[in-house]
Order: C-alpha cells, then structure tokens, then sequence
C-alpha cells in the first residue's frame, strides 16, 4: 500500500481498519505501508499491531523526500487493485480495477519509491 497520511488516518479512522489487519497478519499476509510522512498517530496504530503479533509485522517506509502522494493504493494479492482518493466535498472516492497492467504498474511503483527509500541510507523503514 501507498498512501498520503492523511488519507490514511481517514481509512484507520473511520473504517476500524487495525481489527481487519490484525486478522491479516495472523493468516501470514505481508503487509508493506509506504506514505509521504510519519505521525505519532500512525507509529501508535502501527507499534500496536506489531506489539500483538510476534512473527509478522506491518512495515511501514516514510519520507517527503519523493513530493506528496494525494491517494491510497491497495494492492490484493496481485489480482486486485484499490485506489482511494479524496473527492469532491473531501469525501473519500475509491475505484477498482483487476486489469493486470494496473495492478503490475501499481506493484512497479511501490517497489520503486520503497527502493529509493532504502537506497536514501536514512533508516526510514519500520518494521
């Protein structure tokens, strides 16, 4: 997943989230966040699944230094893609699509600026 901040917040707020991941990560499913800023709201979310579950853990890559990202990307077991951006009146707005070449352009993104985060030699990645 990558996402702006805020819209984040908005998802883990509004949509009891945390409950559904923990559940994920239980079933063994790798859970990679990639936003385009870092709060202490989200290191609390994060610390707090991560904290219930001692073999797998949500890891979370920050920086501002790859300019801002204004939605959340969702990408399911590489069949399916999510996007959710704010809309019209700041209501969220998300669309679908399971076409392959979304979802591997979506996949080549995020392994890139998750990349270029490593490659930054600042340790911005939290596991």
């Amino acid at each position: 997943m990558f996402s702006s901040i805020n819209i984040l917040h908005d998802i883990l707020n509004e949509n009891n989230i945390l409950s559904k991941v923990k559940l994920l990560l239980r079933r063994g499913v790798a859970i990679r966040i990639l936003t385009d800023n870092i709060d202490g709201q989200l290191l609390s979310h994060l610390a707090a699944i991560n904290n219930t579950n001692k073999n797998k853990h949500i890891q979370l890559g920050y920086t501002n230094k790859l300019g801002s990202i204004n939605e959340v990307v969702i990408i399911s077991d590489g069949k399916i893609v999510i996007q959710i951006k704010h809309g019209y009146g700041n209501k969220l707005v998300a669309s679908l699509s399971n076409e392959e070449h979304s979802i591997l352009l979506q996949e080549i993104l995020f392994e890139k600026y998750f990349n270029e985060i490593k490659s930054l030699g600042i340790n911005n990645i939290i596991n």
